[in-house]
């Protein structure tokens, strides 16, 4: 019987034998090797995470390529700091789109560029804009916050962060 060979979806879905893949070079050859550059970004190619960042294995460890090609062209990446972008696009990995910052900072810059998901949009979200409004009247009653909770299958502390205005503040 002959040899097995694996096979591995490679870009595109496209069905590629593993012995073909280029698993040598430098990270930055790796890195390079499936990055397009456009007039502005340089869009990874490769494996995108769902997240839509991109993914390159360096010894064995899964790296995010924004990190990887920050820490290549412009410098180390302290522990405690996240690599932002300037462009908002989650795949470029041009150094000059990229900048360090705090975890406070990449949160700030998330909600003041609208990506962060908040209200109906977040992904953990059991209310909706009409039961938030409804839940803002019942408050308004002798109801306490644990029955209104039950009501909406949520717990109190949801509803004492509606009424103190924690959450939902726009309702």
């Amino acid at each position: 019987m002959g040899k097995r060979v694996a096979w591995n979806k490679g870009i595109f879905g496209i069905k590629m034998k593993k012995r073909d893949i280029n698993w040598n070079g430098t990270p930055e050859e790796r890195l390079m090797n499936k990055t397009r550059k456009t007039d502005t970004c340089w869009l990874w190619e490769g494996l995108i995470r769902n997240t839509g960042y991109g993914s390159i294995s360096i010894d064995g460890k899964d790296t995010s390529t924004h990190r990887l090609a920050y820490s290549l062209f412009n410098g180390e990446i302290t522990d405690n700091l996240c690599v932002l972008h300037k462009c908002d696009v989650r795949n470029c990995i041009n150094p000059e789109h990229l900048f360090l910052g705090t975890i406070s900072e990449n949160n700030t810059d998330c909600a003041r560029k609208g990506r962060r998901s908040m209200g109906e949009n977040h992904h953990n979200n059991k209310l909706s804009i009409k039961s938030v409004k409804e839940i803002k009247k019942l408050l308004l009653s002798n109801i306490s916050k644990a029955e209104i909770g039950r009501k909406y299958g949520v717990c109190s502390t949801t509803i004492f962060h509606i009424s103190s205005g924690k959450t939902w503040k726009e309702q």
